[in-house]
């Protein structure tokens, strides 16, 4: 089940400040629902409707700057962008979350998320607002079983584990580089063309034995083409940031790339046939910075993206518009 909600907290402080930039989601991603009036509470806000003099009334990211806003998607795997009056500091969960000078912060749910999480509003003035419970909606994640030989389902060698552990060590120290400087407000869109040939979350049971799940979203060859004319096909980036990681040996991913969005969050696009941006390089959403290849531990052509908060990976789908899965055998 996918949710997609616009919230706000109440007001909280005043706050004499331009509204900072807010995440571009795609209109399709963006619910409303009917206006709650609830002191001291968690409310929805409400769809802009046409006032007297015909003028809009303003969206939910056009509010007065004493509220504290969130939006995004309340279900497992979601990510939640906000606005929130300068000097103020949120706390999910008793973890503190990254604000920015201009209010700005994020934060995601895990794939396998409890029902509920705890937001805590701390004012500029000090003053901890009382926490706000907030519904986490489940996600019908696919599963599938298969046996094999034992010599299958444990496939590496020693030189194997070797390489795999100098990748985790790049990729760690790739990590410890991630910025707070605030990218994301570019919104995202899908870093290349094509339908999904497998979704975020899904886990196979190999031999009785649940592997990990699928770290991202799989974008493969449009129903039509060949998979093997997708190869060279343009990667994008989905959204602004600065490259962490640029590779085009690891042994999982083959190539790879990193972007730190800002505040930790971070998108990962692998299997490149060639990496074009170097670490270092900032980007912007839409500039080329690889082409679809079947590089690293793959089964054919396609291009793996995963989206990363902290250590909770999330699900890109959420922030994109819809696609269609591929269809089997074509």
């Amino acid at each position: 089940m996918r949710v997609a909600l616009a919230l706000f907290l109440t007001p909280v402080a005043c706050a004499a400040s331009s509204a900072p930039p807010v995440p571009n989601l795609s209109p399709e991603r963006r619910a409303t629902t009917d206006e709650v009036s609830v002191p001291t509470a968690l409310a929805a806000l409400a769809a802009p409707t046409q006032t007297a003099d015909s003028s809009p009334r303003p969206t939910s990211l056009q509010r007065d700057q004493s509220e504290t806003v969130l939006e995004g998607n309340l279900v497992q795997g979601g990510v939640i962008f906000g606005r929130t009056p300068q000097g103020s500091q949120i706390i999910l969960d008793d973890r503190p979350i990254p604000v920015d000078e201009n209010g700005n912060f994020v934060f995601g749910f895990g794939r396998d998320h409890g029902d509920t999480a705890e937001l805590v509003l701390v004012r500029p003035d000090g003053t901890k607002e009382p926490p706000r419970t907030l519904e986490i909606a489940p996600q019908q994640w696919l599963e599938s079983s298969i046996q094999v030989a034992e010599n299958k389902a444990n496939p590496f060698t020693q030189e194997d584990l070797s390489k795999i552990a100098a990748d985790r060590s790049l990729k760690d120290e790739a990590r410890a580089r991630l910025g707070e400087t605030v990218h994301w407000t570019s919104g995202f869109v899908w870093p290349a063309e094509g339908c999904i040939s497998s979704p975020f979350g899904y886990r196979r049971i190999v031999n009785g034995t649940p592997r990990r799940y699928h770290s991202g979203t799989d974008v493969a060859a449009p129903d039509g083409m060949s998979p093997l004319d997708y190869v060279g096909a343009e990667i994008i980036a989905p959204a602004d940031g600065t490259v962490t990681l640029a590779s085009d040996d690891m042994f999982f991913e083959g190539g790879l790339v990193f972007i730190d969005h800002g505040q930790k969050l971070e998108s990962a696009l692998m299997h490149m046939s060639e990496v074009l941006v170097e670490t270092g390089d900032f980007v912007r959403q839409g500039d080329i910075i690889g082409r679809v290849g079947s590089t690293g531990r793959v089964t054919g052509p396609h291009l793996h993206w995963s989206l990363k908060w902290q250590e909770r990976l999330l699900d890109p789908e959420l922030l994109v518009e819809d696609r269609p899965r591929c269809t089997p055998g074509l």
